[in-house]
This record gives C-alpha cells, structure tokens and sequence, in this order.
C-alpha cells in the first residue's frame, strides 16, 4: 500500500528535524500545499527513520481498520 504522505529529514547543529506531511493542492481555503504537516526534532538519522518507520505502521493500521 503506498503512503500519501511526504518526508524529510533535514539535519541541524544538535540532531536532525524530522517532518512528515500530505501534500495537496492550494485552493482558495489552503494556503499550503498540504493537509497536515508535523515536525519533531531527535537527536539522530536512526530515531527519525525508526519514528517514520512506527508513524508508516501505525497509518497502515488506521488504514485497514478505516477502509
């Protein structure tokens, strides 16, 4: 199942910033070109991949249970 979503992991003098976001056409009500977007800041590469690796599980889950 592939995922809607986008990520980046853009790094930073005391780790790495880690955000996740859906993207989506700007209308005349969203002005980003996004539904969502998150960003969390971790200390490494290897915590921000294996917390986009649980956030993939857990849309994937929601997914099943919704669909």
């Amino acid at each position: 199942m592939p995922h809607p979503f986008e990520y980046d992991i853009t790094p930073t003098d005391k780790g790495v910033i880690l955000s996740i976001w859906e993207p989506a056409p700007k209308n005349e009500i969203r002005v980003r070109p996004f539904l969502f977007m998150v960003k969390c800041r971790l200390l490494s590469e290897v915590e921000a991949r294996k917390l986009l690796a649980h956030y993939l599980t857990i849309y994937q889950t929601q997914g099943q249970t919704l669909g």
